[in-house]
């Protein structure tokens, strides 16, 4: 499967090519330097497309507007890794980490210590 390379201010549009189709999965890719999103849509078979943003200013636009499943993906991305979704209303409200974790706090990134192997909790 080709999974095309998407501009991050052209996502919401690319999305748009894939309208009839059924969102089935966002996912996010940290490889130390930038995040990496991936777009998954199925019809008949399985397409994508990814866009990449620097970790200093990791923010994408929301498609929710496009596919209103996408508002649970771009959550947990935001709560896992930090990603900003603009225009997505309810990304900073909790999804899967408990009420109590620490706001800024990404498990999911490769920059923060690992604690179950002695790292330091920020």
């Amino acid at each position: 499967m080709e999974v095309r390379r998407v501009e991050p201010e052209k996502v919401k549009a690319e999305a748009l090519e894939f309208v009839d189709d059924r969102l089935v999965a966002i996912v996010c890719r940290d490889d130390g330097k930038t995040f990496t999103v991936f777009y998954f849509f199925e019809r008949e078979k399985l397409a994508a497309f990814r866009s990449s943003v620097q970790r200093k200013n990791p923010v994408l636009p929301t498609i929710m507007e496009v596919f209103d499943n996408a508002e649970h993906y771009e959550r947990e991305i935001h709560e896992q890794f930090g990603v900003v979704f603009e225009g997505n209303p309810r990304l900073h409200q909790k999804f899967l980490l408990p009420d109590n974790w620490p706001a800024g706090d990404y498990p999911m990134r490769k920059d923060r210590p690992n604690v179950c192997r002695g790292g330091k909790h920020a």
